[in-house]
């Protein structure tokens, strides 16, 4: 029986998958990063981006020439996404290096590129990190070593030649791996990374310490969160999970003193987690400029969705004078949320994420059930207790299910 003909291409609905696949690998791109996506959220979305890349697989060589069209024209990250994706499942150095290059030219797309590392299958990514951890270049070292921590694999030496790197870019990304991968060996040839120049380079050379069990790096992560710094609040969440718990209880005082510091004093107050900083969370809600990071930080601990659990109060009418670090948050209702604090009355003088106690099991299950934010939480958490992390929270989600289910059975 004759082969069926192959159904004709029609340029015009695959030029629409291609700029629907970029569209919708920005919107997910945000959504993973976000604090108040989960897990199922995000597998909407990787539905519709994939339901969009198949679309380029069946058009064959019509769907690459367009995709390579669309870069051409708009060398952004999502456009990177796409062509990284085809070009690996093809196998082509051809394709790949054309992606790639274009990558030099647009050096802030490189985070399409790693992303599509987490999309496709080792096989397929083996071999090209291993292109981009021999390049010459920054940035495609950067995207070789980030590409490595998502498909779990030693970037070799490339790892540790990038510490001393002169682009901070390159420095960053081989700090952070080093926690990532659980490279305990390799943290005394970081420390010279807590004293970097660069402060992204010294938070993640602290982060990575940390987690590995270097108290020089918890100090530094503490320093960073006591001075103002654009990573000052992100040093606050990681301080107050790698702290010892009555040190961390200790440092809190010293960081309400600063009428500066209000917001890392927040922040860290949520990664503590102990019930007795609850009602001082309680208080910050009174006041407009802080109220709905403290409702989300307050969450984080009991378990409470400020949305989606209907303990929404109302706020100030928003002006356009000046931006808004919280204006993706809910405004929460004091009195409701205490109300619920009073309930659930949860007991003083030991963390809790997510209403629990951070034990493997119920990080597994924040991992499972969480927000994004709650996730990376988890994350730290597991890290810090010495446990395998089985999943990056920004892969792909049928992928992140599978790793769990492999955990816990389920």
């Amino acid at each position: 029986m004759p082969d069926r003909p192959s159904p004709p291409i029609l340029p015009e609905i695959v030029g629409q998958h291609a700029e629907e696949t970029a569209f919708l690998w920005l919107l997910r791109d945000r959504a993973v990063a976000a604090t108040r996506y989960t897990l199922q959220e995000i597998a909407k979305f990787d539905g519709r981006l994939e339901a969009n890349i198949d679309g380029l697989r069946v058009a064959g060589e019509a769907g690459w020439a367009i995709v390579v069209e669309q870069l051409a024209e708009h060398t952004e990250a999502g456009e990177v996404f796409v062509a990284a994706v085809l070009a690996l499942e093809s196998g082509s150095n051809n394709r790949f290096t054309r992606v790639t290059e274009r990558v030099r030219e647009a050096r802030e797309s490189a985070r399409g590129l790693i992303s599509a590392f987490g999309w496709v299958s080792r096989d397929a990514a083996a071999t090209r990190l291993g292109q981009l951890l021999r390049s010459s270049d920054p940035i495609l070292r950067s995207a070789g070593i980030a590409g490595s921590v998502i498909q779990g694999l030693d970037p070799g030496f490339a790892l540790q030649d990038a510490f001393k790197a002169d682009a901070p870019e390159l420095r960053r990304r081989a700090f952070a791996a080093v926690g990532r991968l659980a490279r305990k060996d390799l943290v005394p040839a970081i420390a010279s990374g807590l004293n970097d120049t660069d402060a992204g380079c010294r938070f993640w050379a602290a982060w990575s310490s940390a987690v590995l069990g270097d108290g020089r790096g918890s100090q530094v992560l503490r320093r960073m969160a006591e001075f103002t710094g654009p990573l000052r609040e992100r040093a606050a969440a990681a301080a107050g999970r790698v702290l010892e718990h009555k040190t961390a209880l200790g440092w809190h005082k010293q960081l309400v003193l600063d009428p500066d510091g209000r917001r890392a004093a927040i922040v860290a107050a949520g990664a503590i987690g102990d019930p007795a900083l609850f009602p001082w969370l309680l208080e910050q809600m009174n006041d407009p400029a802080l109220a709905r990071l403290a409702g989300e930080q307050l969450g984080m601990a009991m378990g409470f969705d400020v949305a989606r659990d209907r303990l929404e109060g109302t706020g100030p009418v928003p002006t356009d004078d000046e931006e808004d670090p919280d204006e993706d948050l809910p405004w929460p209702n004091p009195s409701a949320i205490s109300r619920l604090a009073a309930v659930r009355k949860m007991r003083p003088g030991e963390r809790h994420l997510r209403g629990m106690p951070p034990t493997p099991p119920s990080l597994y299950r924040v991992l499972h059930e969480g927000t994004q934010a709650q996730r990376t939480a988890a994350v730290l958490e597991l890290r810090v207790q010495g446990q395998a992390v089985p999943v990056d929270i920004r892969s792909p989600a049928h992928l992140q299910r599978r790793l769990l289910a492999d955990v816990d059975g389920r």
